[in-house]
């Protein structure tokens, strides 16, 4: 792939979107695992960069999580490196001090696991967890959230994204007894309410209903129009309504998928928020209208009923941008 093209801006803090060349993240990692002081001039502060800043504790002990930016990586013994990548990239930097090993990867893959994960374990040997922890962790129950999301601010549809453990995990966790959280080498996992799921999902799905209701009652008014054989009139307040909501979901879409996989930065695209948040205000105005227009005009129950449907889309998803922080500009 040329060169230009190979080019990846990352836009989630704080990724580093660090640049180099196999061969000198080879003498990167050669500097550290000797310790040799090409990189340290003083030695207490070698020793200093591989004392542990965060620790796992478990079944009464406790071992190193992360040493200062390089994490501890479990393999038949503890190693220590860090990963990283794009869309087009792998690489995998371990070190093995105790054995005075290590290993630097790089591919032309993104998300590549036979040479930054599968041959990793042929060299430095398969995790066992008896052999850090005296025995093997139970599978944590219930439903969690990857703590590496999006909470607050416009992107927080992107913490819509749970899962589960069913004991059949191989890999290296740890539960956290304090919080109930699942700690991995890299990320966490954050135990969450089963209430919580529940209501985020037929929220969401039913946001979804609600965005497809209003492109059917559009279409239908349309072809009626057409025809003009209209027998349950919308209000014009209630067509306005509808295409406010419409609206709100490609802007929403854009700026998403900006955020997720452009190559460009938050500025180029952060503008649809602010759309967003003027049809929020639309939304808002127009549905207090539709009540007003509701209580005071004389109709037939078919139409009234009809308009009322209308309003229920409204607060739908009112509710749901408001509780996704979707018109929230101002939080980035």
């Amino acid at each position: 792939m040329p060169v230009p093209f190979a080019k990846k801006y990352a836009g989630f803090y704080p990724a580093g979107a660090c640049v180099s060349t196999l061969d000198d993240l080879t003498k990167f990692g050669r500097a550290l695992l000797s310790g040799d002081n090409r990189i340290f001039k003083d030695p207490a502060t070698y020793e200093l960069f591989v004392s542990p800043t965060s620790s796992y504790t478990y079944n009464g002990k406790e071992i190193p999580r992360n040493c200062h930016g390089m994490w501890m990586l479990p393999f038949e013994n503890p190693c220590y490196g860090h990963g990283g990548g794009s869309g087009i990239c792998s690489t995998y930097l371990i070190l093995d001090t105790q054995n005075e090993t290590g290993v630097a990867v790089m591919t032309n893959q993104g998300g590549e696991y036979v040479y930054n994960e599968d041959m990793m374990k042929m060299i430095f040997g398969e995790y066992d967890p008896e052999s850090y922890w005296g025995t093997t962790p139970a599978a944590p129950e219930g439903s969690y959230r990857c703590a590496r999301t999006i909470l607050k601010g416009g992107l927080k549809l992107y913490s819509l994204d749970f899962t589960g453990f069913d004991g059949s995990e191989k890999f290296f966790f740890v539960p956290d007894e304090s919080t109930g959280n699942v700690l991995m080498e890299t990320l966490d996992y954050i135990k969450t309410s089963e209430v919580v799921r529940i209501f985020e999902i037929a929220m969401t799905r039913l946001w979804i209903v609600s965005a497809l209701s209003c492109v059917i009652m559009i279409l239908i008014k349309l072809v009626q129009k057409i025809m003009k054989k209209e027998k349950r009139p919308l209000g014009k307040w209630a067509v306005a309504l509808m295409l406010g909501e419409i609206a709100v979901v490609p802007f929403g879409i854009f700026a998403g998928l900006n955020a997720l996989w452009s190559e460009l930065p938050a500025d180029s695209f952060f503008w649809a928020f602010y759309v967003i948040f003027a049809l929020t205000i639309i939304i808002v105005l127009l549905a207090a209208l539709g009540v007003v227009w509701l209580v005071k005009t004389e109709m037939k129950k078919g139409t009234r009923a009809l308009n009322a449907i209308v309003l229920s889309t409204a607060v739908i998803s009112a509710v749901n941008i408001f509780y996704w922080n979707v018109c929230v500009f101002w939080i980035t």
